[in-house]
């Protein structure tokens, strides 16, 4: 899904979302490859759903469950990718985001707030064009809360977009291969 990065129109994304999504919806085997230097391949299982940290969830309860990009909808359950199965990657290394899922097919990526800075800023770098892109990232994210957006479409891909509050664009698709049930 290769659109014009400067046409893009953040309600009829978000209008192309499934709707009525549940967790299970996300669960499974997902791929990706973002560019040459982002490859991954992940298993979400049922143990990534968010329990034993609401500790997190009630400090950055603003991060996680704000309404702007995501037309109000009804927070569905939040997902902690660390507890990912990655595949073909060195032990030891996890993807620190939690997604949020909501009714409307929109989830919302979260860089875990508790990531050290250094870390954190590594990881926007890594989900960014370059470095003025970065930039933009950070100061989007300072504004907002975060500056990702994805869109769980009806055949189980996810469509990733940053800055879903200004100057959007889409940046790559994560694929579904299987499923578990919950």
């Amino acid at each position: 899904m290769n659109m014009n990065m400067n046409k893009l129109d953040r309600r009829q994304i978000i209008d192309a979302a499934k709707k009525t999504c549940t967790l299970d919806d996300l669960v499974g085997h997902r791929y990706c490859a973002a560019n040459a230097n982002f490859l991954f391949d992940f298993e979400i299982t049922p143990e990534c759903i968010m329990n034993g940290r609401e500790d997190v969830l009630q400090k950055n309860s603003n991060i996680f469950r704000h309404g702007v990009c995501h037309g109000n909808s009804e927070v569905v359950g939040i997902l902690n990718l660390s507890k990912c199965k990655l595949n073909h990657h060195p032990p030891g290394v996890t993807i620190p985001f939690f997604w949020v899922l909501h009714a409307n097919g929109v989830i919302k990526f979260v860089l875990d707030p508790e990531l050290p800075e250094e870390m954190a800023l590594r990881h926007t770098r890594l989900d960014s064009l370059n470095e003025e892109d970065t930039q933009k990232n950070i100061s989007h994210t300072n504004r907002h809360g975060c500056f990702c957006l994805g869109i769980l479409r009806p055949d189980g891909s996810i469509d990733r977009y940053n800055r879903w509050a200004e100057d959007l664009y889409f940046y790559y698709t994560i694929f579904k291969q299987n499923n578990y049930e919950l």
